[in-house]
């Protein structure tokens, strides 16, 4: 499946396809597909990544796979030095917040039955009326996933419309201009049946939906992992480094000197701590790898969609590949949230492929259920 492919499927132009059967198969389908292109094509030719909307992140990316490069060993990633501890008041450095990060999740418990993971996601899906008087309407999803510990069970897939509402300040304003409504016919939809999809402000009943088949494969085009390779990840930050330099360059011809290579190591790296059921250890060195990454910068206090406060870790494009950040907790020290994007419009403003919130990554004993509301 190439890029288009995928964020054609991850974001329907209408939010009444999530709730269809073929719309939730497909999303459960996502859950078990690491969004990466599979198109061989020229790296130079296409962007490198594209996340799904369960990232899922659904979790997850996207790359164009290319021919690896024959007889180069990947040296050892650049490390920049330990940071220096904050004083008194000071705000913590980037790297500081990710080492930070890196010891709680050493402490985080590490049993239970699934690693369950709940996302917020907003995706801008139509545009009501035309012209000063039209405003863009954005769907929020609860996405939930529940991937079991054990390689011979059945993971599960929770699905939840929240609503829609205006997507901006300036789509508000519209909206109550024509009289604030709650409920809206947007015509056919673009399925077999062409029944009239209705949106509406009130949430959904949601669904819960047992996965297919057991042995989930992740970060499938770095070669791919089942549960067994996820747990045998080198678990100190160099080594995880080494290793997901290597399958960049076998797998998609990235070197470890491309330009390209720290923003692609950015995102798999991010994909470790929420993504796969990774191990407490080894969702540590991915805290730490990344902490090592040159070109990291703090880029300041923020809030994450659902308005929680934190702080912000990015990384610049490359020369094909996007624009990435997270959002880090800076007093729990968890990841909040993570955001990419790659181009621009012709206002200047970017545009976002991706704007995920993490409300919940964890080992849990708990059972499956449809999301609740946040």
């Amino acid at each position: 499946m190439n890029t288009d492919d995928m964020l054609r499927r991850s974001r329907p132009q209408l939010p009444g396809w999530a709730a269809s059967p073929a719309g939730r198969q497909t999303l459960e389908s996502l859950t078990r597909e690491l969004p990466v292109s599979a198109s061989v094509v020229s790296p130079a030719r296409r962007p490198l990544l594209g996340w799904s909307i369960a990232g899922t992140a659904v979790l997850a990316a996207a790359a164009a796979v290319a021919v690896a490069l024959p007889g180069t060993t990947p040296a050892p990633a650049p490390r920049t030095p330990p940071p220096a501890a904050a004083g008194p008041g000071a705000s913590p450095s980037a790297p500081q917040l990710l080492l930070a990060a890196a010891t709680q999740a050493e402490r985080t418990p590490d049993t239970g039955r699934y690693w369950r993971v709940k996302q917020l996601v907003t995706v801008r899906t139509v545009r009501i009326g035309t012209g000063a008087n039209g405003y863009d309407l954005a769907e929020r999803q609860l996405l939930e996933k529940w991937e079991p510990r054990n390689p011979g069970e059945r993971g599960w897939f929770g699905y939840r419309s929240l609503g829609v509402r205006p997507a901006t300040e300036a789509d508000e304003r519209a909206w109550r201009a024509a009289g604030s409504p709650t409920r809206w016919n947007v015509g056919p939809a673009d399925s077999p049946d062409r029944k009239d999809v209705i949106l509406t402000t009130a949430p959904d009943a949601g669904t819960l939906t047992r996965a297919q088949a057991t042995g989930a494969t992740y970060l499938g085009d770095l070669g791919g992992l089942d549960v067994a390779g996820v747990r045998a990840l080198p678990t100190d930050p160099a080594g995880l480094r080494r290793w997901v330099d290597e399958r960049l360059q076998r797998g998609m011809g990235i070197a470890p000197d491309s330009p390209d290579n720290a923003p692609v190591a950015f995102d798999v790296l991010t994909q470790l701590l929420v993504d796969v059921p990774a191990p407490a250890a080894v969702r540590a060195a991915a805290y730490r790898a990344l902490a090592g990454i040159e070109g990291l910068r703090d880029c300041g206090e923020v809030k994450d969609a659902n308005g929680r406060p934190g702080r912000c870790v990015g990384l610049d494009a490359g020369v094909h590949s996007p624009k990435t950040q997270m959002i880090i907790d800076p007093d729990a020290h968890t990841m909040l949230a993570r955001e990419r994007s790659s181009g621009k419009r012709a206002d200047g403003k970017p545009i976002k492929w991706d704007n995920t919130v993490v409300l919940v990554a964890e080992w849990s004993d708990a059972t499956p259920q449809i999301p609740t509301l946040p």
